[in-house]
């Protein structure tokens, strides 16, 4: 599980777009607080996890409202929650 931690905050780093606000985790879960700190316009997070080069899960994030996707805000804090 530490691995898979591990691995989504590099690649967070990569991007260079989110930062990892707060990284927390117990042996059944692991969350993950990720801050748009940037001034272009973001309008959805992908992000997948591994364990031993074998894909687990993983989730994507986009924000609509009225059918409509809208840009997550500069400052603005998205919360994942990954269960085992």
């Amino acid at each position: 599980m530490k691995k898979s931690v591990s691995f989504i905050i590099i690649m967070l780093s990569v991007c260079c777009i989110f930062t990892a606000c707060s990284v927390s985790q117990s042996s059944e879960e692991f969350r993950i607080a990720i801050c748009q700190n940037t001034d272009g316009a973001v309008y959805g997070i992908h992000c997948e996890y591994y364990l031993a080069d074998t894909p687990i899960g993983g989730t994507e994030v986009v924000l609509t409202e009225n059918k409509t996707v809208i840009p997550i805000e500069s400052g603005d804090t998205i919360s994942l929650h990954f269960d085992k």
